[in-house]
C-alpha cells in the first residue's frame, strides 16, 4: 500500500479541504488577495448538484479578508460533461443567490450590489486538449475589443494538475505551484516536498499518512478509492469506444467519398452507367446525381 492518500478522491479532497486551516491557506496562496484571508466559514447548506451524475465535492465558503470585506468562494474537484458550461452555471448561481441573502438579513430590496465571487475548479484533466502548457487559468469578464477587464466580481480559476506530474520540484517556485505539485503528485510520494518552505505542508503530510487513519477513515478512504477508479475507468472506457466509432465512422464516410469520386471521374470520362455501376457498386440514380 501507498504510504499517502490520493487527495482526489473524495475522502481525500475532504480530509484535507475540509479543515479551515488549509482551505484558508490554499486560499490566501492562489488569490493572492490584497488583504489576505483571515476567516473560512463553511456554508451550511451545499449547493444541489444538477443531476445524480454530477458526482464531485462542492465546497462553498464565506470568507473574510483582514479588512473586514467578504466574498464567497465556491472551490470543488470534478469533472463532467459539458463543463465549461456547468461553471458559467455555477458562477450564475452564485451571483443569483446573494440577492436571497440581502433580503433575508436586511428584509427590504436589493439593490444588486454583488460581493465577489471566486470558483475555483481543479482539474485532473487538460480543459484544451491542444494547450497544454496552460496550468493554471484566470477567467474574467473583459472587453476583448480593449482587453480591459469588464467587471472584477467574478473570477473562475481552472488549476490543471497533470501538468504538475511531468515537472520537477525545481520548476515550482511560487506557493500556489508547491500545493498543485503536492496534490498531483502526493500519493507517489515517500516524504512531502517544500517543508521547509511552508510550516502547513508538515502538518498535511501527518494527515495524508495512511498510517495514522483510523478504521472507520481507513474504511471510508477505500470505498472513495474505489469509486474513483470505477469513474476513472468508466470515463476511459467511454472515451475509448468513442473514439472507435469515431475512427470507424471516418473509415466508411472516406470509402464513401472515395467510391463516388472514381464513379465521377469515369462518368466524365464517358465510360457507360452499367460500367460505373458494376465498378463502384453505386446505383444509376447516385450515379446520376454526381
Amino acid at each position: 500500500m501507498k504510504k499517502f492518500m490520493n487527495p482526489l478522491v473524495d475522502a481525500g479532497f475532504k480530509r484535507i479541504f475540509g479543515r479551515k486551516m488549509y482551505m484558508r491557506e490554499f486560499l490566501n496562496d492562489l488569490l493572492m488577495l490584497e488583504h489576505p484571508i483571515k476567516s473560512v466559514t463553511f456554508l451550511d447548506k451545499e449547493m444541489v448538484p444538477a443531476s445524480e451524475r454530477d458526482h464531485g465535492v462542492v465546497y462553498d465558503l464565506y470568507c473574510v479578508s483582514e479588512d473586514d470585506k467578504f466574498f464567497i468562494v465556491e472551490m470543488q474537484y470534478k469533472s463532467h460533461q459539458y463543463f465549461k458550461e456547468r461553471t458559467v452555471y455555477y458562477m450564475a448561481r452564485n451571483i443569483t443567490e446573494q440577492s436571497k441573502y440581502v433580503a433575508d438579513e436586511d428584509k427590504g430590496e436589493w439593490n444588486y450590489s454583488l460581493a465577489p465571487v471566486y470558483c475555483i475548479y481543479l482539474l485532473n484533466f487538460h480543459l484544451e486538449s491542444e494547450e497544454r502548457n496552460a496550468p493554471q487559468r484566470k477567467v474574467m469578464l473583459t472587453d476583448v475589443l480593449t482587453n480591459k477587464v469588464f467587471y472584477d466580481r467574478m473570477t473562475m480559476y481552472f488549476l490543471e494538475l497533470p501538468t504538475y506530474r511531468s515537472c520537477a520540484e525545481g520548476d515550482c517556485k511560487r506557493d500556489i505551484d508547491k500545493w498543485l505539485y503536492i496534490l498531483a503528485n502526493m500519493n507517489r510520494f515517500k516524504s512531502f516536498p517544500f517543508k521547509e518552505d511552508k510550516p502547513v505542508f508538515k502538518q498535511m503530510e501527518e494527515l495524508a499518512d495512511i498510517a495514522t487513519f483510523s478504521k472507520e477513515e481507513m474504511r471510508m478512504y477505500e470505498d472513495s478509492l474505489d469509486r474513483y477508479r470505477i469513474s476513472r475507468l468508466t470515463m476511459k472506457t467511454c472515451h475509448d469506444e468513442g473514439v472507435e466509432q469515431g475512427v470507424k465512422q471516418g473509415i466508411k464516410q472516406g470509402i464513401k467519398q472515395g467510391v463516388e469520386q472514381v464513379a465521377k471521374e469515369l462518368k466524365q470520362n464517358n465510360i457507360p452507367i452499367d460500367i460505373i455501376m458494376k465498378t463502384t457498386h453505386l446505383t444509376q440514380d447516385q450515379i446520376e446525381k454526381l
